[in-house]
């Protein structure tokens, strides 16, 4: 069943939209060029004025990318600019995770690309290791904050790194060591520890 009037349900325009993020204020996804929100029974969408290529919630915040532009939070149907946002204008956001340190709410920035960016003052500076591959063939796809505050980045030819929380690669989960497949689509970590990753082919 669709979630759109039955006119708007043939409309052209509802074709390709994104994986959907539920906030506190609606539920969130975004076509080419327009931001959608559900909330109260209704859906409304509004032009962005520009491609939105990927939308992203962190604790209980909406962030988009606008091709051209950069990294922008949701505010209801508003679109802001994230400080230092601009970065990303043409650099692919795979992921957008949280990350906190010395009491303050920061953004983890991984891109297709494999770079990854942390929030700090006005701008994003790189953080951690290079772990592009030699060939820089492979791409970042998914990634998750753990329990004890490390990082998970899946990948698309690789695997997973588990990098701590000082930038440091402590774990490399592949093929040799249990994986089914090293295409990494989704991360997931439970509540007894254990992590649950969505495969190409399978779950491990």
């Amino acid at each position: 069943n669709s979630l759109l009037p039955a006119d708007e349900a043939r409309d052209r325009r509802f074709t390709g939209l994104s994986r959907p993020v539920a906030a506190s204020s609606g539920l969130y996804f975004h076509l080419r060029n327009s931001l959608c929100r559900w909330t109260d029974g209704q859906l409304r969408c509004r032009e962005a004025g520009a491609t939105l290529t990927g939308i992203f919630r962190v604790a209980d915040q909406v962030f988009v990318q606008q091709q051209g532009v950069g990294l922008m939070q949701v505010v209801d149907s508003s679109l802001t600019p994230v400080p230092g946002g601009n970065r990303f204008a043409d650099d692919e956001i795979a992921v957008v995770l949280p990350y906190s340190t010395g009491g303050q709410d920061r953004l983890l920035v991984g891109t297709r690309r494999l770079g990854l960016f942390l929030q700090r003052d006005a701008g994003f500076v790189p953080f951690g290791p290079d772990i592009r591959d030699r060939l820089d063939e492979d791409q970042l796809v998914s990634g998750a904050v753990l329990p004890d505050g490390s990082v998970a980045l899946g990948t698309r030819l690789r695997g997973v790194f588990v990098m701590d929380r000082a930038g440091v690669i402590r774990q490399h989960l592949d093929k040799s060591t249990g994986l089914q497949d090293n295409h990494v689509h989704g991360i997931w970590p439970d509540r007894q520890g254990g992590l649950w990753l969505a495969l190409q082919h399978g779950v491990s």
